[in-house]
């Protein structure tokens, strides 16, 4: 025997799903027909009567193109409409898992349009003046040397020396130097000379003060430093990519608090409806079932 929502589904690709759903056009304008207690409006009608809206009919074809005739739309929208409702008697929504929660994703949406969690364009800039230390970064590729023994002053000249003599070559290769090449051949950060010496993105909380001061000073894509001390050794920084300000950063800060938004949005609305709902938790049954039993009857 088939699943019968399986059926239910099949019925309604079979015989309307050509169309989008019951709800085209919106609930809106004088009652067309009556289903038991729902009702079919001259919105929903006019919707399914136009599938695809008048706005994206081709230039130069007729309004009436592609447009259905008023019987036939009204009648799919009565069988859809029987079908849901004894598809809701038989206990269809109550036993799909998958069901119940688009019916949920469905409800979320039409409560809260799209664009209603969008940030205003002072509630993006406040994000970012109070963020600033997380949000602005700059990408960066090293060369770095160390001495062979820390403190010690002739180790420490001969590294600085060595930097300023790759330092020099870089500057001689023009506007084209082999940074990333040069970074493989002879910087001493293990982790990144593979990569072309290439740190990623970094903030300021994420490095030493000296070297933030010396990266963060860089003006445009391959510019590159004076010999850089830190209490790593010498180094030579090279600027790839600078988010610094608030419009390199406007699309993640605006995606970030749509986000928080939204979940907000739900929060209040799942507090709100939970307040009002008659709930009755029984403890004794609760606290009897185990990890362990519930996994299995999952499966």
């Amino acid at each position: 025997m088939k699943n019968p929502i399986s059926l239910f589904f099949l019925f309604l690709l079979a015989g309307v799903a050509s169309c989008s759903s019951v709800q085209v056009g919106g609930n809106k304008g004088p009652v067309v027909a009556k289903v038991n207690d729902q009702i079919i409006s001259e919105g929903q009608l006019r919707g399914r009567m136009n599938p695809r809206g008048i706005s994206q009919i081709p230039a130069g074809e007729p309004e009436s193109a592609g447009m259905k005739d008023k019987n036939q739309a009204l009648n799919e929208l009565i069988d859809e409409e029987v079908l849901i409702q004894q598809a809701l008697k038989e206990g269809v929504l109550a036993n799909s898992e998958r069901l119940r929660r688009e019916v949920m994703r469905e409800y979320f949406q039409y409560k809260f349009p799209v664009g209603k969690e969008q940030p205003t364009e002072d509630e993006m800039k406040a994000f970012f003046e109070s963020h600033k230390g997380e949000l602005e970064k700059i990408q960066v590729r090293h060369i770095l040397f160390r001495p062979k023994k820390p403190k010690d002053p002739a180790s420490e000249e001969q590294a600085r020396r060595k930097t300023e003599g790759i330092l020099a070559q870089l500057r001689s290769q023009g506007k084209t130097p082999q940074f990333s090449k040069m970074a493989r051949q002879f910087s001493d950060d293990e982790t990144t000379k593979d990569k072309g010496g290439d740190l990623s993105f970094i903030t300021q909380e994420k490095v030493v003060p000296a070297f933030w001061d010396a990266a963060s000073k860089l003006e445009g894509s391959g510019a590159i430093s004076n010999v850089v001390k830190t209490e790593f050794g010498y180094h030579i920084i090279q600027m790839s990519e600078d988010l610094r300000g608030f419009e390199p950063n406007r699309g993640s800060i605006r995606r970030h608090l749509a986000t928080a938004k939204k979940k907000q949005l739900y929060d209040d609305l799942l507090r709100e409806l939970r307040q009002k709902a008659a709930v009755k938790i029984n403890d004794d049954v609760v606290a009897s079932i185990q990890v362990a039993e519930a996994a299995s009857t999952a499966k």
